[in-house]
């Protein structure tokens, strides 16, 4: 990685960067769309791998064990509650811009773990033509992200599944969006994110967790929730909410977060829709909860909420999700507290 002074212009992936004072002016010669990983074909994920092994090669001094290391030594002010999204957004970027310099159509592919919700252990992620394997066995470790190539993990990739929790639902991830308030989406879906480094164990549990290609397809996917919020609830109420936040320095990247605020413009990317279920359940009144209310148990730590049937269905209407039957537990009135 090279340091620029403030006025310099570089070339970073495919765009041609300027150096300001507080902020990195990227000219966008064309938008990258992210996609979900299941929506890249075997070519595409070949030349993913192939990319990412490149950034391997040169041990403690590569671009990838850089990145990992730059984590490690500001993960306080990469998980503050203000800036949780904006560095997360930057950092993203920054990874995905190094691996296009290898070529301009590549994109860190998002990961939807809602599409693999009540079989995550077998979600095609783990297979070796995607992510490699989610072992539970510790002592085991996946010492290569390609097999046969010549970029070895050093040290290799540990990942411990817990096959006993559930993954967050679709039904979180639409009551998330439903959140106005900018603080109160940036803790659910930091617990969401949190939650999943949980689930896949290893190194996603340490302040490492960049050590793994997983990383960055589970966090373009926080930076997609956030794009969607931004798209529903950024209004003029919003934006002076978070004009504090805005106009603070991200460190160590220097820019302000008010310059990551729309991707298209400023960072010259946007996100593809996710491919859809081959199951599709839009009426929650086929479930039989009739006009009851509904007692929605989120994975996130501490927390749920009680929604009446007709509140829980504008919200799922309103976010263009399918929720499966699995999802939701009718109770009585008597019951609720």
């Amino acid at each position: 990685m090279s340091l620029h002074s403030p006025g310099s212009t570089f070339s970073f992936g495919c765009d041609t960067c300027e150096c300001l004072d507080d902020n990195l002016l990227c000219s966008c010669h064309a938008l990258s769309t992210r996609r979900e990983i299941r929506e890249f074909s075997s070519t595409e994920r070949m030349e993913y791998q192939n990319a990412v092994a490149r950034l391997l090669r040169g041990g403690e001094k590569s671009i990838w064990t850089t990145l990992r290391n730059l984590y490690v030594t500001h993960i306080m002010h990469a998980n503050s509650p203000m800036y949780f999204l904006f560095w997360n957004r930057i950092f993203v970027r920054t990874m995905e811009r190094y691996l296009q310099e290898y070529s301009c159509s590549l994109t860190i592919p998002y990961f939807d773990f809602t599409l693999d919700s009540g079989s995550f252990s077998s979600s095609p992620i783990w297979r070796s033509d995607f992510f490699g394997s989610p072992t539970a066995d510790p002592s085991n470790c996946q010492e290569y992200f390609i097999t046969g190539s010549d970029a070895a993990w050093t040290p290799c990739i540990r990942r411990e599944l817990k096959n006993n929790i559930s993954t967050p639902t679709m039904v979180d991830i639409a009551l998330a969006l439903a959140e106005s308030d900018f603080l109160e989406f940036t803790a659910t879906v930091q617990g969401i994110s949190e939650y999943l480094h949980h689930m896949i164990g290893g190194d996603m549990e340490t302040t490492s967790s960049p050590h793994d290609p997983v990383f960055y397809s589970l966090h373009a996917y926080i930076d997609l929730l956030f794009w969607k919020w931004q798209k529903r609830h950024f209004s003029a109420e919003a934006k002076r909410y978070v004009t504090n936040i805005l106009h603070s320095n991200l460190v160590p990247f220097n820019i302000q977060a008010q310059f990551l605020v729309d991707i298209e413009e400023s960072l010259c990317y946007t996100y593809s829709s996710p491919p859809p279920l081959e199951e599709n359940y839009n009426n929650v009144n086929d479930y039989g909860c009739g006009r009851h209310l509904i007692q929605i148990y989120f994975v996130l730590p501490m927390r749920r909420r009680i929604l009446h049937i007709t509140a829980l269905k504008a919200v799922l209407e309103q976010s263009c999700m399918q929720v499966k039957k699995s999802n939701l537990y009718c109770i009585t009135k008597k019951r609720v507290s």
